[in-house]
């Protein structure tokens, strides 16, 4: 008896691994009871048969049912136009009959007429089930648990094997619930599945090692059980070569010869030179055999046992110990490669995180031009005025030292004062000149007056067009001191406040300015200065070092 669907159905990677559906627990929902199977009274699996009483069956199921009603022997492969004869008692045309398990009506299932127009009696008869692929679908959404949920029962028929491992600790356990068309791919990703290499199904990591010893398929894949003692004793292959006269390289390369195998060889199946003692395995795997050779209950251990042990675990510890030299070599080339692009990031970073004037962020006076770099006061000559303007980011304390400079462009002959440079915190009117408020500084032009916090106090020499000033924050000892044209003049009397602070520069009208925020060379030695407060720093460790060596 051949079976075909309405809708030609291939057998796709998508299949595997192979779930058993009487494993499969549900998630609590209203709709199952309306879809269960006639005859197992559970969830269909996937190709769902409907009769046209509307009963629907799983597809094994249903070809089960067709054969116990037209077979009388059950083993029989295919039903023939003769038996159908007998039981239908008339002659075949385009359909044959089923009696429906659940309400005995009857259903005619369409068949495929040009099989058996050939005379041949005993030609198969080829019937097409009726699926029902929109109740397939409706099934496949039900939400499912992982076969590794610690609610999950093993079908120990199904698997043909028992099972001695159905504990399972709650963090063994795999809590994912989705629809049951997403199982298979959540089962390959899944750590508390297993999927044997020969059925391709899927089950508890924890029942591997009995599913391996019942497999039927692994018998069948296998042509023959090697026994050890035509190859003789493992202990004798895996450990004779590790004898003292022996140097330790030729023991490592005797031991990589046997556990480093092709792979046919490392396929082949052992049973335990200890099965007539009882041990149960009778096939396993050689790289898994040298592992349970010394860890075999049956094994007698004596002295020369402990020793050949103790010397094949030194052995792969020095394995272990030179694979750890190489991946160490690995990581440290990985470290490198990582270093050098932490590196070309921070230059990036540098270029992004540059300090510049904040056009949304200055007096509406004030305008600026060549990226942000160049400032004008374009206010009415009868409303002269000071407005200043703030950089786009606070003036990060990472630098320990931060220093810029202004060339002064351009100012107005009638009026004697027109610009100061300095500091700001983000609440000082911008309607005034840095220094004139609480929590900022500024070194202004006309008498080189430096004004801090709103007081002021002589501090250097006045300065004009054409010359170039900086300002120097220094974040160590959170003082500030101001250039003129490549010369210090000094630190200033007040500490820099404990809160971020911006660059800042105020202009009177008609004044203009261009800021200097490193991307041109600075006309102050700056990086001579940070190498001498390096050096200030070292010596004054060296002296607090020496003084406590004193005093103990």
């Amino acid at each position: 008896m051949a079976f075909v669907s309405s809708s030609s159905t291939k057998f796709r990677n998508e299949d595997i691994p192979k779930i058993n559906y009487d494993q499969l627990v549900y998630k609590e929902n209203s709709i199952i009871s309306i879809f269960k199977c006639g005859i197992c009274n559970k969830v269909p699996v996937p190709s769902v048969v409907r009769l046209s009483c509307e009963h629907i069956f799983c597809k094994d199921h249903i070809i089960q049912e067709l054969k116990r009603q037209y077979l009388q022997n059950q083993n029989k492969y295919s039903v023939n136009i003769n038996e159908v004869k007998k039981k239908q008692d008339r002659k075949i045309q385009d359909h044959i009959d089923i009696t429906c398990p659940k309400c005995n009506q009857i259903t005619q299932l369409k068949t495929e007429t040009n099989d058996y127009n050939q005379g041949n009696n005993e030609y198969p008869v080829k019937i097409i089930l009726p699926f029902d692929e929109n109740i397939s679908k409706i099934v496949d959404t039900l939400e499912v648990y992982c076969l590794g949920n610690e609610n999950v029962k093993l079908s120990n028929q199904s698997l043909n094997y028992e099972t001695e491992y159905n504990s399972m600790s709650e963090s063994d356990s795999c809590h994912w619930c989705g629809p049951r068309n997403k199982l298979r791919k959540h089962l390959l990703e899944c750590d508390n599945i297993y999927i044997c290499n020969y059925c391709k199904y899927a089950m508890k990591a924890n029942h591997r090692y009995n599913h391996e010893k019942k497999c039927e398929n692994i018998f069948k894949k296998r042509q023959s059980i090697v026994s050890l003692s035509s190859l003789g004793n493992i202990n004798d292959v895996s450990v004779n070569n590790l004898s003292s006269s022996v140097s330790e390289s030729n023991d490592l390369k005797s031991l990589s010869s046997i556990l480093e195998k092709t792979k046919e060889e490392n396929t082949r199946y052992y049973s335990c030179v200890n099965a007539s003692k009882g041990c149960p395995l009778t096939h396993i795997l050689i790289n898994e055999y040298i592992n349970h050779i010394w860890n075999c209950e049956y094994q007698e251990k004596n002295l020369e046992w402990v020793i050949k042990k103790h010397k094949y675990i030194e052995l792969n510890h020095k394995k272990q110990i030179k694979l750890l030299e190489q991946k160490s070599k690995e990581q440290l080339q990985k470290i490198e490669k990582l270093e050098e692009t932490i590196l070309l990031l921070k230059q990036k970073y540098y270029l992004l995180t540059i300090l510049s004037l904040d056009p949304n962020d200055k007096a509406v006076q004030l305008e600026l031009s060549e990226n942000n770099t160049y400032v004008k006061h374009i206010g009415l000559i009868d409303n002269e005025c000071w407005a200043s303007v703030r950089s786009n980011m606070p003036i990060s304390n990472r630098h320990q030292v931060y220093y810029y400079e202004v060339k002064i462009i351009f100012r107005r002959s009638e009026w004697p004062n027109f610009g100061a440079i300095g500091y700001c915190t983000r609440n000082m009117e911008l309607s005034n000149r840095p220094g004139y408020s609480k929590n900022s500084s500024g070194y202004c032009n006309y008498t080189g007056d430096h004004y801090e916090h709103g007081n002021w106090t002589h501090y250097g020499p006045s300065y004009e067009v054409g010359d170039v000033v900086g300002c120097c924050i220094n974040f160590i000892d959170k003082k500030v001191f101001y250039t003129k044209n490549g010369k210090n003049l000094g630190m200033t009397g007040i500490a820099i406040p404990d809160q971020p602070i911006f660059v800042c520069i105020g202009l009177y009208t008609g004044s203009e300015m261009k800021v200097n925020f490193g991307q041109e060379p600075f006309v102050f030695d700056i990086e001579g200065y940070k190498k001498s407060l390096k050096v200030a720093q070292r010596q004054q460790k060296l002296n607090s070092d020496s003084s406590n060596e004193v005093v103990e």
